[in-house]
């Protein structure tokens, strides 16, 4: 840990950087360094990140290593800050979450409990073992938005000016999380290389 540093992707050693929050979780297990997650098979759950951020622009990466059996809807977003995670990303009327949802309503959501019917149509599935989920959040962009990216492919503006969702992001505090509902989920801040580069 290196505070000031700049940001490095791990070629320098240097840096200072979130990782999983095992005092900011429901029922999650977090392991190796608190880059990892194991959930149970349990409807509303979640984890977030130790650092929470109201200006600049972040990526990160997010991948589920094994997906649980029956109806798992692994949920990947944002809280705010001063949330006491108790549910998924989008759970609380505030939040986001990017979900894969399995038969019969497969495909990518956005949820968001303030929303109509809580999910909207957004990019496509996530499956778990080899998609790497990048999250992008710009705070410094007009009101601010959140987008997210599958295997480096843009999924589209989420959240923002032109995205499904036109809240506002911009003066709020937001931190990392997911839901893990009967899965495991490995979070990269950026303390290694990334898996893509961030645009």
């Amino acid at each position: 840990d290196t505070p000031g540093a700049p940001y490095d992707n791990g070629a320098n050693g240097g840096g200072n950087y979130c990782t999983l929050n095992p005092l900011d979780n429901d029922s999650c297990t977090a392991s190796n360094g608190n880059l990892e997650a194991t959930a149970p098979d349990s409807p509303y759950i979640g984890m977030a990140g130790t650092m929470g951020v109201s200006s600049g622009k972040y990526y990160w990466e997010v991948t589920v290593l094994l997906s649980g059996s029956g109806s798992v809807y692994p949920t990947i977003g944002i809280y705010q800050a001063d949330d006491q995670v108790t549910a998924q990303p989008g759970g609380k009327a505030g939040d986001y979450g990017y979900t894969s949802l399995t038969a019969p309503w497969a495909g990518g959501y956005l949820y968001n409990a303030s929303m109509s019917n809580g999910y909207v149509s957004y990019g496509t599935n996530y499956d778990s073992g080899s998609d790497v989920v990048g999250v992008l959040l710009d705070l410094d962009t007009g009101n601010g938005s959140l987008s997210f990216t599958i295997n480096g492919v843009s999924q589209g503006v989420a959240v923002g000016t032109g995205g499904v969702s036109t809240d506002t992001l911009k003066g709020i505090a937001w931190k990392p999380g997911f839901r893990a509902r009967g899965t495991i989920m490995e979070v990269n801040f950026g303390a290694r290389s990334f898996k893509y580069a961030p645009p």
